[in-house]
C-alpha cells in the first residue's frame, strides 16, 4: 500500500492544504477532521471513475457525492432497501443505469436480485477506493 503523506504532515501542512483546496477550516480543528476534508475534495475533483464489474463498464463522476439530494436518497435507503434503485439511478445517470440493468439481465430478461446486489457492492468497494489511497 502506497505510503499516506497525509498522515505525516503536521496540523499547519494539512490546514494549509485544505486551504489551498479551498475548504473552509474554520470547524476543522483536528488533524483526522482536515484529513478526511481534504480526501474529499481531491475524491469529488478527481474526475469521472471508472468502475467495471463483469460485463458492465460505467463512470461515475465524483461530483455526484457534493449533491444534497444524494444524502436524501441515501437516507431513505436506510429505511426502505427499494432505495436502492434512486441511488444507482443517481449515481449512474438515467443512460448508464437502463445499460446496466440490460447487462445485467440474466438470458431471460430478469434482473436476479443476486447480481444487482453483487454489482451494488462492487461500485460502492471501487469508489470507496480512491477515498482509501489518497
Amino acid at each position: 500500500m502506497a505510503k499516506d503523506v497525509l498522515e505525516d504532515m503536521s496540523f499547519a501542512e494539512l490546514k494549509a492544504q485544505a486551504d489551498k483546496l479551498g475548504i473552509d477550516t474554520g470547524a476543522l480543528n483536528k488533524r483526522e477532521f482536515l484529513i478526511k476534508a481534504i480526501r474529499g475534495k481531491k475524491f469529488i475533483n478527481s474526475g469521472p471513475i471508472h468502475i467495471k464489474y463483469n460485463d458492465v463498464e460505467v463512470d461515475v463522476d465524483p461530483k455526484v457525492f457534493d449533491d444534497f439530494r444524494l444524502i436524501e436518497i441515501m437516507r431513505q435507503m436506510q429505511s426502505n432497501g427499494t432505495y436502492v434503485v434512486d441511488f444507482l439511478k443517481f449515481i449512474l445517470g438515467e443512460q448508464q443505469y437502463e445499460d446496466a440493468m440490460c447487462a445485467l439481465a440474466d438470458e431471460d430478461g430478469k434482473l436476479p436480485m443476486e447480481r444487482i446486489k453483487d454489482f451494488m457492492e462492487a461500485v460502492v468497494k471501487q469508489l470507496n477506493a480512491p477515498l482509501k489511497n489518497s
